[in-house]
């Protein structure tokens, strides 16, 4: 068709193949200038990309591309996201390498608590409810109370860390079913449940929730595991 003025759009993909008889200034995904397509004044486009002119197309000049600030900064985001959990992956997957070959006895004491599933969140939930009432109190208490809050809290840290690592070695164990034949089929498993975990923790919503199970799972298998080790220890030493 024909548009004798002025034409404003906001489309996804827009294609013009008509008369315009004054200014066009567009915002979307793409822009596509047919051949037959006929602009009498200046032509303005917000988008990703660079608009798509044919041979033939009568143009009264060319046409300006903008890239919004919007995209600038989404692309950003995105670049940043993927970096954070590149790295996030990579170090939680040299801390599962880590406790496997310093201490396996531990690794697979805890990843035996882990099958359990639902005594390890109670353990998990009660241990983060009990660590939150000691920060409180230390802060309550003020000077000597904050630094023993602040140190229960640190100390709580890295088990928070490491539950990741020891639900994603069970996701992994559950996916293969074999059980692994060597340190090196471990560490494949540990790298393949991390993977899923990550990846599912991309989505909003989902991933919170998801993490959330998975700080108090794999925080109370932890804590048994440190309690089932200990009681072996205890059992060892003479009398």
């Amino acid at each position: 068709g024909k548009i004798r003025r002025d034409l404003l759009g906001i489309i996804g993909a827009s294609e013009l193949d008509g008369l315009i008889g004054g200014q066009v200034w567009i915002r979307g995904a793409t822009l596509e200038v047919a051949s037959t397509a006929e602009i009498d004044g200046p032509v303005t486009f917000q988008g990703r990309e660079q608009p798509s002119v044919a041979a033939g197309a009568k143009l009264a000049s060319p046409i300006h591309l903008e890239i919004t600030q919007e995209v600038v900064r989404s692309r950003r985001s995105v670049a940043r996201q993927a970096i954070h959990e590149i790295f996030s992956y990579t170090a939680a997957l040299l801390a599962g390498i880590l406790l496997l070959t310093v201490l396996p006895g531990f690794f697979r004491a805890t990843l035996r608590e882990a099958r359990a599933i639902g005594l390890p969140v109670g353990v998990g939930a009660l241990a983060l409810i009990s660590s939150v009432f000691v920060l409180v109190l230390g802060i309550l208490l003020v000077f000597v109370g904050v630094g023993a809050g602040l140190a229960a809290v640190l100390l709580y840290a890295p088990i928070l860390y490491l539950a990741q690592v020891f639900v994603g070695a069970w996701l992994g164990n559950k996916i293969l079913s074999a059980p692994p034949v060597n340190t090196g089929a471990a560490i494949g498993r540990i790298a393949l449940g991390l993977l899923i975990l990550h990846a599912v923790g991309l989505i909003p919503v989902l991933g919170g929730l998801m993490w959330l199970v998975v700080l108090l799972w794999g925080t109370g298998a932890v804590l048994m595991g440190f309690y089932r080790m200990s009681r072996v220890e205890s059992a060892v030493l003479p009398a």
